[in-house]
């Protein structure tokens, strides 16, 4: 299991060491005796500072963000979570055939279309979006399945989401 505490920018330290020890130690308390929070492959993430790196065009600025997002750190613990279970033996056919832009002209979004050749797996598509003004610049991410149909994983409040009366 990963434990990923996101939107870190948000609190009083960002994402700082000391900043991440106390909610490590908060998070100790609440898990236990269950579990702790190494068991659970904790990471600290800030995806707004990752996504704002994206679109920076100063590199010096574009590299601060990236720091302060823990998204390398991340990217260390998906790694190692992977390494341990053994995951990535197990993926003998293609996860996806290619990485595109979205089909909305004014769209930032990029979208993975999976090969989906197993009928057990049903996602078709993950499309990754900054924001638009058609949603109300607020980013999101779209699941596409053969089974369940489109779903979206919106991190804001419902008045700042514009949807077209069709999202789950």
């Amino acid at each position: 299991m990963i434990l990923v505490v996101n939107k870190m920018s948000r609190t009083s330290q960002g994402n700082t060491m000391s900043q991440q020890e106390i909610i490590r130690e908060d998070l100790r308390k609440v898990l236990a005796p269950s579990y702790t929070p190494e068991q659970l492959n904790l990471s600290f993430l800030d995806a707004k500072s990752y996504l704002d790196s994206l679109k920076q065009s100063d590199p010096e600025l574009a590299e601060e963000l990236r720091k302060r997002s823990g998204y390398s750190e991340f990217i260390e613990v998906l790694n190692a979570f992977v390494d341990e279970k053994s995951i990535s033996s197990k993926l003998t056919t293609e996860i996806y055939t290619s990485i595109r832009r979205s089909t909305h002209s004014t769209s930032k979004a990029k979208a993975i279309v999976v090969a989906n050749s197993d009928k057990h797996r049903n996602i078709t598509q993950i499309l990754v979006s900054p924001g638009s003004k058609r949603h109300g610049d607020v980013p999101y991410v779209k699941i596409s399945t053969s089974d369940w149909g489109k779903i979206k994983v919106v991190n804001s409040t419902k008045s700042e989401y514009i949807t077209d009366g069709n999202s789950r």
